[in-house]
């Protein structure tokens, strides 16, 4: 799942939102910390939000410059 995150950062979205909500507690908030310190690490502009979604992991919202 980051790689896909990864890979919508380096596309120019600006707002990546992801579900880690099957994961235990604990294992959730690590893994959200270590998600979004890779993210930021690529764009440190884009806002990523750790989400519930149903049938997806991650979703990509909208690119800052949508000519890239």
């Amino acid at each position: 799942m980051l790689t896909k995150a990864e890979e919508t950062a380096r596309a120019g979205y600006d707002m990546i939102g992801f579900d880690r909500s099957t994961l235990a507690a604990e294992e959730n908030v690590r893994q959200t910390k270590e998600d979004v310190e890779a993210i930021k690490s690529i764009n440190a502009d884009v806002l990523v939000v750790p989400v519930r979604m149903s049938a997806k992991t991650w979703m990509p919202w909208r690119r800052l410059n949508p000519n890239r």
